[in-house]
């Protein structure tokens, strides 16, 4: 692949990961989505949110305080304004039966940031090469697979 053509692509995957984090921040905004939980790992820690749109309830003060309430909206807020400003970023998805929570992190909660890997789209085309040998399906599969790749899933 040519430095011009990866430099493309790479421009592509970012835009996408720019636009997933935009989308994120406008849900937590419009309280759609809020903070459900914080991972801690080894140097860092990552927020999951969540809420009905995902298959998961929205995180609401048991007791019913106002003043919980207005802390978790808080919460919500600031990390939509992190996602806003690309101090941090959506990182991937803890999919479950039925839900999934938006894992979101950054270097400002001591995790370095996803950075594109087009060694991806390499490996992706290994496996499809694999699995056209080892498994024989209608060839109309493999050509929309196909293009999906070529077209970068648009």
């Amino acid at each position: 692949m040519k430095k011009g053509e990866r430099e493309k692509e790479t421009l592509s995957i970012l835009q996408i990961q720019r636009t997933v984090d935009l989308a994120t921040a406008y849900l937590l905004f419009i309280n759609q989505i809020t903070i459900s939980s914080t991972v801690i790992s080894s140097g860092g820690f990552r927020v999951t949110v969540g809420g009905p749109i995902t298959g998961t309830g929205r995180l609401v003060s048991k007791s019913g305080s106002a003043v919980e309430n207005l802390v978790i909206r808080g919460i919500s807020v600031t990390i939509g304004l992190l996602l806003l400003v690309n101090q941090i970023n959506v990182q991937g998805a803890f999919i479950g039966p039925g839900r999934f929570t938006i894992n979101i992190t950054g270097p400002i909660f001591g995790i370095p940031r996803n950075e594109p890997n087009l060694n991806v789209v390499k490996r992706f085309k290994a496996l499809r090469a694999i699995l056209k040998k080892q498994f024989k399906h209608h060839p109309r599969v493999w050509e929309r697979i196909e293009r999906g790749v070529q077209n970068g899933f648009q």
